[in-house]
Order: structure tokens, then C-alpha cells, then sequence
């Protein structure tokens, strides 16, 4: 019975937690709408380039030539990555993900993943 439960089902019920499937999420919403925004701000750890980079089929040579600071990349493209985000409405066509606890008081923010470990909101301007 445990090794079935260990096997079978045990893989799905803890993929949040060990394939971080929230961050998964937020790079393919970025590659979704990375063509559509002139520019996405993004406030995560250190290592969200990564994923954003894998799932948005960004080219190394592109990659490669991205500024740093400390071999964590501050931008790819028109994605931005920054430690704390602030959401500034008169900025036209922008797009920006945060974990939700940046992003829960703003009215307008809608919810990206409802992961218990790490969820994610994002906001639109227009």
C-alpha cells in the first residue's frame, strides 16, 4: 500500500513542492505575453531568470549577452527582474508579476498560481 500510495499517487500530490510548478507557470504566462507588453517586471528570487529563460525559448546568444549582477541576470529581452516590484499605473503597457504578497493589496491585481508555497499575482496596464 505505501509503495503504491509512494509510486502512484504521491508524485502529483507533492509536484508543487518539488518541481516549484508555480514558477513553471509564471514563465510560460511571460512567454504567453512577452510579445504583447513592452515590458514585464518581474519580482521573484534570484533564480526566476532560469526558469524564464528555459520556458520562454529565449536564444543563448540572447542570454549570454543579458546584463548581471552577481551571475543573476537583471533583465532578458523586455523582461526585468527586480527584488520588490512597484506597480506604477501611469506607465503604459506593462506587465507585472510579483509573489502575491507584493501584489495582494492592489485591487487590481489578478491571481497567476495558487500554489500554497509560492503564489504569484500579476497586474496589467493598459
Amino acid at each position: 500500500s505505501y509503495w503504491h500510495d509512494y509510486r502512484t499517487h504521491y508524485p502529483t500530490r507533492s509536484e508543487s513542492e518539488w518541481w516549484a510548478m508555480s514558477k513553471k507557470i509564471v514563465a510560460e504566462f511571460v512567454r504567453e505575453n512577452k510579445n504583447i507588453y513592452k515590458e514585464i517586471e518581474i519580482a521573484a528570487n534570484d533564480k526566476m531568470f532560469l526558469w524564464i529563460a528555459w520556458y520562454s525559448n529565449i536564444p543563448v546568444e540572447v542570454i549570454q549577452k543579458s546584463p548581471e549582477e552577481s551571475f543573476v541576470k537583471v533583465s532578458l529581452q523586455n523582461i526585468v527582474f527586480k527584488t520588490t516590484l512597484k506597480v506604477e499605473k501611469n506607465k503604459k503597457n506593462i506587465l507585472y508579476i510579483s509573489e502575491a504578497s507584493q501584489l495582494q493589496d492592489d485591487p487590481q491585481s489578478e491571481i497567476l498560481t495558487g500554489d500554497r508555497s509560492e503564489p504569484f499575482r500579476y497586474v496589467k496596464t493598459q
